[in-house]
């Protein structure tokens, strides 16, 4: 019976370690850092890399010691089909992601929807490519940065 109760006590130790490095696939690299550059520091230690998503364009997922809370991991998938978005749209993909799994932000209304908000947080834009939203992007870009930062 100890060593049962041995056992389980070691692999709940192991399931509560806490994520110590960074690993981002360099072809995110470019906006990590205009997004680090924004928030003012570095990104707590994260794992950022592409999986098939079936339709999703991104996925964060956050680990929590279920008895403290304390954040133990932090993830963020992205569909492959992020390679073929405009540059735009890929910048706004990653810091959605970054926005849930840094900033700890949840999705909001659509700016499309009564009371919605110009927000990267809204699952608002459509088709990759569909050209208002790249146009919308580019024009709003400086007021989305700063109501991401600072909601």
């Amino acid at each position: 019976m100890d060593r049962l109760i041995f056992i389980a006590l070691f692999l709940s130790c192991i399931a509560c370690q806490k994520q110590s490095q960074t690993v981002i696939d360099s072809r995110f690299k470019p906006a990590v850092i205009e997004f680090e550059a924004l928030y003012g520091r570095a990104l707590p230690p994260i794992y950022i890399t592409f999986n098939e998503l079936n339709g999703i364009k991104g996925k964060c997922r956050v680990k929590k010691n279920p008895v403290t809370g304390e954040i133990l991991g932090r993830s963020i998938y992205i569909d492959h089909g992020w390679i073929d978005f405009s540059p735009i749209i890929q910048r706004a993909v990653i810091f959605h992601e970054l926005g849930h799994c840094v900033l700890l932000r949840n999705l909001r209304p659509s700016p499309h929807e009564p009371g919605g908000a110009m927000t990267y947080m809204a699952e608002w834009w459509g088709e990759p490519e569909e050209l208002d939203d790249i146009n919308w992007l580019s024009i709003n870009r400086q007021s989305l940065d700063h109501e991401l930062f600072n909601y």
